[in-house]
């Protein structure tokens, strides 16, 4: 009989002591909430076209930005942003996340950026001028005349050229605003072709 008696007091003790776990693990978990809340999140990067690259900011001081060029979401093993990364693909995303000691990470940033078509150069063989065109539509072809890399700087393409004299090389580029520019298109034209 007290053996009994002896065992329901083990088993009443256990049992008391299981609800005390996992009471006190609600209250860590609780705890761990509060404190989770308690921290400040860092601000969201912002990923900006700056230069004909991709920029990252964040606004949270000494904050380290990780990135992803791959649409992946970034993750404290991704590479850590340094310098404007360029574009080598169309259309490529590219996601950030800034994270720092003692806050909560940020919200994933996330921005898609596309290429300009390289723009076309040749002769019209209805109208004989050299045209120029590009398939990204409301683009804007520049071309320089003396021969340097072309920019929005250089002068802008707007109708057909009459064919020089002599060989000439044409440097153009696609330009569009919000969007990657084209790579370089040069042709080079001779007389013969006329």
């Amino acid at each position: 009989m007290g053996a009994n008696k002896d065992n329901d007091s083990s088993r009443k003790i256990a049992n008391r002591l299981n609800e005390l776990n996992k009471t006190m693990a609600d209250i860590k978990g609780t705890l761990k909430v509060i404190a989770h809340n308690q921290l400040p999140t860092v601000a969201t990067p912002v990923i900006a076209l700056s230069s004909n690259k991709a920029a990252i900011t964040c606004a949270t001081s000494a904050a380290v930005i990780h990135y992803t060029v791959d649409g992946t979401k970034p993750t404290a093993e991704s590479p850590v942003y340094s310098e404007p990364l360029s574009i080598e693909a169309s259309p490529t995303t590219i996601k950030a996340i800034a994270m720092k000691l003692d806050c909560n990470d940020s919200e994933v940033a996330s921005k898609e950026f596309t290429i300009v078509a390289m723009p076309v150069v040749g002769v019209n063989e209805e109208t004989s001028k050299i045209e120029m065109s590009s398939e990204t539509e409301g683009a804007s072809i520049y071309y320089p005349t003396d021969g340097s890399t072309p920019s929005s700087a250089s002068t802008a393409y707007s109708a057909g050229i009459d064919q020089p004299a002599e060989e000439t090389t044409y440097k153009a580029i696609a330009i569009k605003s919000g969007m990657v520019d084209s790579e370089v298109e040069t042709f080079t034209f001779t007389p013969t072709q006329a």
